[in-house]
């Protein structure tokens, strides 16, 4: 296969890759943290337009990015979801295979009883690590074989660095079911706007059956691409109202839906009752990500433009990334509801950026390649990492010099 000159000189030169790649070798069985930067290293190198390594480092890069998240700390507070939402579901499950009350949402129940034909009686970490093995497999396959061929080879391995730099890793290891649901949706969401819509409609389904948020962002996404203009500002109107009735009469708002036989929507309703009284320092602070996504769109309009154009393909993603964040900012008020479109921030990031990178690799490659070194230092991560009572290395350190300390650590869970 014939490689071209990298768009950044400097990570063209053999012996840099050679040292890069020494340095992820060396890395991987003694420090998970490491080793992932340094495979984000790898795929900015020339080396990263061959498949084989570059799926290869992707899959040890999500392997690394699966010990990260399971070394997290475990609350026994009402911030958890592990111990007080999951863990019943398990016990459930475990004890005799009882019922739970997620309606329709069973796609996690069938995936842990799954888990209990091979494991018997596990902890709540080993519940996480396996509910992230999971996600992360799914997320692998809608990687490689769902967003990269969409992209050219050449820019291949920077937007794999993008997508695995946009991976919010404190969210993949706090809300284990609709993370599990995400990869599901972007098959779906890809699937349906290719003009395979059976097969969307299928991925959906199973979406919907581990996640019903799943649901509300199809239709959203459905209506972004269908509706004028107009019509999806009286979208981001009657959201922002709906959202303010949440925030003042939640009760009143589940009790309706209730009456028309819509409970599960009732219940995460209930569920967003806890977003009483936020300060709207707090509410800017949830919605960073999507206001930086906008001002991607508007300051990069033309680059952003000409790459709708090329395709209904690329005119229907972008659309919904620029249409579902700005109706994302009409949950502010409503800290847990606006995690509903972190699939835009924390998946399809790298489908915003790629038109700007065609144009500006280099650049790219460096603030990548520079975030990527900073990151070394800081083990909780720059970016959606651990939070307060959740943070990462507590179960072990995110370096020790007993190699592969944290695969025997997680082995030995009793």
């Amino acid at each position: 296969m014939e490689i071209k000159k990298s768009d950044w000189k400097i990570l063209n030169v053999d012996f840099i890759w050679f040292l890069l790649f020494a340095g992820f070798i060396f890395t991987v069985p003694f420090s998970p943290h490491i080793a992932f930067f340094f495979s984000v290293l790898l795929l900015l190198t020339k080396y990263s337009r061959v498949p084989l390594i570059r799926n290869s480092v992707i899959a040890i890069s999500l392997l690394m990015i699966l010990f990260t998240a399971a070394s997290r700390q475990i609350s026994y507070g009402i911030s958890d979801d592990l111990i007080n939402t999951y863990m019943p579901i398990y016990y459930s499950q475990q004890w005799g295979g009882g019922g739970t009350d997620l309606g329709i949402e069973l796609g996690y129940v069938v995936y842990i009883n799954i888990i209990n034909i091979f494991f018997q009686n596990l902890p709540p970490r080993g519940v996480l690590f396996y509910s992230m093995l999971a996600t992360l497999f799914l997320y692998y396959v809608w990687l490689i074989a769902f967003l990269l061929p969409k992209i050219e080879s050449r820019y291949r391995g920077i937007i794999s660095a993008a997508a695995l730099l946009a991976l919010q890793v404190g969210m993949l290891a706090q809300f284990l079911r609709q993370e599990l649901a995400t990869p599901l949706l972007l098959m779906s969401l890809f699937y349906w706007a290719d003009g395979a819509k059976k097969k969307g409609l299928l991925f959906l389904l199973f979406a919907t059956f581990v996640h019903t948020s799943s649901l509300i962002i199809f239709l959203i996404f459905h209506l972004t691409a269908t509706l004028k203009t107009k019509s999806k500002l009286i979208l981001l109107v009657f959201l922002l109202l709906f959202s303010f009735a949440v925030f003042t009469s939640p009760g009143a708002v589940s009790a309706i839906f209730n009456s028309l036989h819509l409970d599960f929507i009732a219940k995460k309703v209930a569920y967003y009752e806890v977003a009483q009284g936020i300060a709207v320092s707090q509410a800017l602070s949830v919605g960073k990500f999507y206001f930086l996504i906008i001002l991607i769109f508007f300051i990069f309009r033309k680059d952003i433009s000409e790459h709708q154009n090329i395709n209904n393909f690329n005119k229907t993603m972008l659309n919904f990334c620029f249409w579902g964040s700005l109706s994302n900012l009409s949950f502010i008020m409503l800290p847990n509801a606006v995690r509903l479109f972190l699939i835009i921030p924390g998946f399809l990031l790298p489908l915003i950026l790629y038109p700007l990178v065609k144009k500006k690799a280099a650049l790219f490659i460096f603030i990548f390649s520079l975030y990527a070194i900073i990151s070394f230092f800081f083990p909780q991560r720059l970016f959606a990492g651990g939070t307060a009572g959740l943070y990462f290395w507590d179960f072990y350190s995110w370096y020790e010099y007993t190699p592969f300390y944290y695969f025997f650590d997680i082995s030995n869970l009793k």
